[in-house]
């Protein structure tokens, strides 16, 4: 009979730790459908990974600036891969952290590419102003040429590139310029463009003539003036001989030449 009792006793417990059981997973199951039935946010899982994957950094813009075609704002967020093009009389300052930031001047097209470990960007036209801090190296293609820092150092730099000619000014550190096989070291100081518009040549720069080439053009102008010169005495000998005309004499008998 005792036995019989305590069986009787513990039922009743063993059903109602079972009902909380099965309260519990019909909760669970309802949440996990109410969670698969919300629309997803577009966009919400990308800017998440891209965020958290990829650098970033901030613009400020004075005047016209786009963003990916798009009229941007300052405080904006700049993410790797963007375009940023300024107007006329518009500029804007990309400050990417750790002291580096790059200052787009009037009527700039720029592409940069970027990440905590590197700089990689494409100037299409304008001016870029470039402040990049030590231990990051920078690359930025313009038409038919690169430009490479030197990250031992900070380095401070100006490029230009108008039609199809970069023009490069280094204010301290020292980038190298990279055409095909040619490759230039700019220090600190220094101003060096590429031959994309014709320049004048320097004072005192050889014209591309050889010593031999100069002395035949000489020899060639001396023959024709000493030609010209005899041509000329000629005529005048035979003026001065031939007055032309007849000469009446008195007499009255006229004789011509």
């Amino acid at each position: 009979m005792k036995l019989s009792t305590t069986t009787t006793n513990q039922h009743p417990n063993a059903l109602e730790l079972s009902g909380s059981l099965r309260r519990w997973l019909a909760i669970l199951i309802v949440a996990a459908s109410l969670h698969l039935s919300l629309p997803l946010l577009p966009g919400a899982f990308t800017a998440a990974g891209r965020n958290a994957s990829s650098a970033s950094g901030i613009i400020r813009v004075a005047g016209s600036v786009s963003i990916d075609g798009v009229q941007g704002m300052s405080g904006q967020t700049i993410f790797p891969g963007s375009q940023v093009s300024t107007a006329e009389r518009s500029e804007s300052i990309i400050d990417l952290g750790k002291f580096t930031r790059l200052r787009l001047l009037p009527e700039t097209d720029l592409t940069l590419d970027f990440s905590p470990a590197r700089i990689s960007s494409t100037l299409h036209k304008g001016t870029v102003r470039a402040f990049i801090a030590a231990g990051l190296p920078v690359n930025i293609h313009t038409v038919g040429a690169e430009l490479v820092t030197d990250p031992s150092q900070p380095t401070e730099f100006t490029v230009q590139v108008i039609d199809e000619t970069t023009e490069l000014s280094v204010k301290t550190g020292h980038v190298e310029l990279r055409r095909e096989n040619e490759r230039k070291t700019v220090g600190a100081g220094d101003v060096f463009r590429t031959a994309g518009v014709p320049q004048s040549p320097p004072k005192g720069e050889d014209d591309g003539l050889s010593k031999t080439e100069k002395i035949g053009i000489l020899a060639a102008v001396g023959g024709v003036a000493t030609l010209l010169l005899v041509v000329f005495q000629g005529r005048e000998k035979q003026e001065e001989l031939n007055f032309g005309g007849c000469v009446i004499i008195l007499s009255g008998i006229q004789t011509c030449p």
